[in-house]
């Protein structure tokens, strides 16, 4: 196990949140304290590898303590000596000592403001919407105030079994920027809400990734007035069916408090697709798609009254059909509002 009747202390817990690294004087090492590595094997906290020692490439007789490695994976640097006399080193990490690498994902949450302008300039330049669709970010409201951003891995996307890791982002309020570390070959959906729903989510597609390395995502979050478009962007489907996915699920549950706090909102639920089929075939299958998502806000208490369905087929693309990666920003669900009582919106 991780503890013994001997000594172990100053654990570092790698950014893949499963190698875990800590000093101890146990039976097996190359004397005094040295450095261990031990890897999570299951979903919780509780079940893990049997520790390896470093070896004597990076332990000695003498005491190896305080480790930590990098966001790469491959570096790390301790405290190495005798008693008070302690000095600092770094080492690379033998390659099956290493975390899985991982991306180091950084930005920033704006809010939009409300205005009958379709073009706002900053010196940021360019974001995204979240459909796609580039849109410049001047005189955006910051800080967002409170609210929380969250991580989780799609299911199976990265080979194994069950919903894979979740976790919460480093996020500050005060100026909207945050910090995640995403292990490479999953697929993950990243989202921010607000107060009663309010937010955004955005799919950061990782596989076929093996090696770290840093990505930029600013999120919008687009004002609640009359005409808004919301992308659902974390809304899932069975291929080339309206079958919802089990991780559509916290973006529809986000949608419908959402709807709950804005009591006077009446909202369009738009299905489109991609120009891959017949016209009539994407017809057909973004209304049923749209029909889906209705299914699942009814079922769960949204009230009919307040929503309709509109399928779109291939008509209002929003990116090149040429492109795969087009294509799947055009296959959308998106949150139309029709009306609202919004006064920040009567400008």
């Amino acid at each position: 196990g991780l503890n013994t009747t001997e000594h172990e202390k100053h654990p570092f817990l790698a950014a893949d949140e499963k190698t875990l690294y800590f000093s101890s004087d146990r039976e097996g090492g190359e004397g005094g304290f040295d450095i261990w590595v031990a890897r999570r094997t299951g979903d919780g906290w509780a079940e893990w590898t049997t520790p390896e020692n470093l070896g004597p490439g990076v332990n000695t007789v003498e005491d190896e303590t305080s480790v930590s490695v990098d966001a790469s994976g491959r570096l790390a640097f301790m405290s190495a000596g005798m008693g008070d006399q302690q000095d600092i080193y770094e080492f690379g990490l033998p390659p099956r000592m290493r975390p899985a690498p991982v991306v180091l994902v950084e930005g920033q949450v704006f809010w939009l403001p409300p205005t009958k302008s379709e073009e706002h300039t900053t010196e940021r330049g360019e974001a995204s919407s979240g459909a796609g669709v580039p849109i410049d970010v001047a005189g955006v409201d910051i800080p967002v105030g409170g609210g929380s951003l969250r991580y989780k891995e799609q299911s199976g996307s990265s080979g194994g079994e069950g919903g894979g890791i979740s976790g919460v982002a480093g996020f500050n309020p005060g100026n909207g920027r945050f910090q995640m570390a995403l292990p490479v070959g999953g697929s993950y959906t990243v989202y921010f809400e607000g107060m009663a729903g309010v937010g955004v989510s955005q799919t950061i597609d990782l596989r076929g990734i093996t090696s770290g390395g840093s990505v930029e995502l600013d999120l919008i979050i687009a004002p609640l007035c009359s005409g808004t478009v919301l992308p659902m962007n974390s809304i899932f489907f069975e291929i080339d069916k309206s079958d919802l996915l089990p991780e559509s699920e916290v973006e529809l549950r986000r949608f419908a408090e959402m709807l709950g706090g804005y009591p006077s909102m009446i909202v369009e639920i738009a299905g489109h697709t991609d120009s891959t089929n017949t016209e009539e075939y994407n017809q057909t299958l973004s209304e049923a798609r749209a029909g889906a998502v209705y299914g699942w806000l009814t079922g769960n208490g949204a009230d009919p009254g307040r929503l309709s369905q509109r399928g779109y087929g291939e008509t209002s693309p929003v990116a090149s059909n040429d492109t795969e990666d087009g294509r799947q920003k055009n296959r959308r669900v998106e949150f139309r509002i029709l009306r609202i009582d919004n006064e920040s919106c009567r400008t």
